[in-house]
């Protein structure tokens, strides 16, 4: 969960891919989610928490550890342009 007011993602599933600007959490209603504009993939949904009572975005991991290959890609699918 991520909770700031200037956050840049861009989707990596796809080569045409814009950056994505998400608005500040609390703009938007809790549940809106963020798809690429190019292929539809999740990128992130706007959620509550529950535990400090303020809207976060709720973002994808931007690493996926491939336990068969003992790798660990990074910026992917998510890449965060902060």
């Amino acid at each position: 969960m991520i909770n700031t007011n200037c956050l840049k993602i861009k989707c990596n599933v796809c080569d045409k891919s814009p950056v994505h600007i998400l608005p500040t959490p609390d703009s938007v209603t809790e549940g809106t989610e963020v798809l690429c504009s190019n292929c539809s993939k999740w990128l992130a949904t706007a959620s509550k928490n529950d535990v400090w009572k303020y809207k976060e975005w709720d973002v994808e991991s931007d690493t996926f550890y491939d336990e068969d290959k003992n790798t660990l890609y990074k910026n992917y699918p998510v890449e965060y342009m902060i």
